[in-house]
């Protein structure tokens, strides 16, 4: 698990500038309705398409900023060992195990993404852009003991 810590996705702004972003679904028909105040002073409320606003929040915001905790099944081995007197003792024993690796996350805050993601190999915590989520691997062990 990782506690703390604060994440920017530039995926999910990138996806949000696209209209590809499940968020970006409403007001595509009839458009978005703000509010706001003008330059002088008088409160104002209009309607606007939905790809200009979601483009806007596309800029660095605080749409795409989220907390990075997460508690992730990262690895999972069950084995079974087969005793030596079971195989009369021409070994000491063989153990067989399925292994798995990145399984599944039990909780994270980061959609679209995979919160251990980083923008590059660096110093650069907290940004993700264009990453590959993490692979799941299945395995199957054999040790024999002689």
């Amino acid at each position: 698990y990782k506690y703390g810590g604060v994440m920017y996705s530039g995926t999910n702004a990138r996806a949000y500038s696209m209209g590809l972003h499940k968020e970006t679904l409403e007001g595509r028909e009839s458009g978005i309705q703000v509010s706001g105040v003008n330059d002088a002073g008088n409160s104002v409320t209009q309607t606007i398409s939905a790809q200009e606003y979601y483009g806007a929040l596309a800029n660095i915001s605080a749409v795409q900023t989220y907390n990075a905790d997460f508690i992730k099944m990262r690895s999972l081995t069950l084995s079974y060992t087969v005793p030596g007197t079971v195989l009369r003792n021409k070994v000491q024993g063989i153990t067989l195990s399925l292994v798995g690796r990145n399984l599944f996350y039990i909780k994270k805050s980061t959609p679209n993404i995979d919160p251990e993601a980083n923008y590059s190999n660096g110093f650069s915590f907290g940004l993700e852009y264009a990453s590959l989520p993490g692979t799941r691997s299945y395995g199957l062990n054999l040790n024999v003991q002689f």
